[in-house]
């Protein structure tokens, strides 16, 4: 199965500090924070457990006239699962 067709859900190891449009992601038991900007935090938010990264990118798409919102979408979840944020589930 292609990530792409993957439902998306969020880890609960980390905690979450919203500033504005962009996130913060404390690592629990660890010292390490991730920094999302708005678009990354916009991804990690719709990443609910209900889609897919291509409802994701169809999503983002409808709202944004940027010809690359799928690739940069993919990009980011890409990077959101290598750091353990998001896992893909089948």
């Amino acid at each position: 199965m292609r990530i792409g067709e993957s439902t998306l859900v969020k880890s609960p190891d980390f905690l979450v500090q919203e500033m504005q449009e962009e996130i913060l992601l404390y690592k629990g038991g660890s010292h390490k924070a991730i920094y999302l900007n708005g678009s990354a935090a916009l991804v990690w938010k719709l990443c609910d457990g209900t889609r897919t990264v291509d409802d994701i990118a169809a999503l983002l798409s409808e709202n944004f006239s940027e010809a690359r919102v799928a690739h940069d979408v993919r990009q980011a979840i890409e990077t959101l699962v290598r750091e353990g944020i998001v896992a893909a589930r089948e």
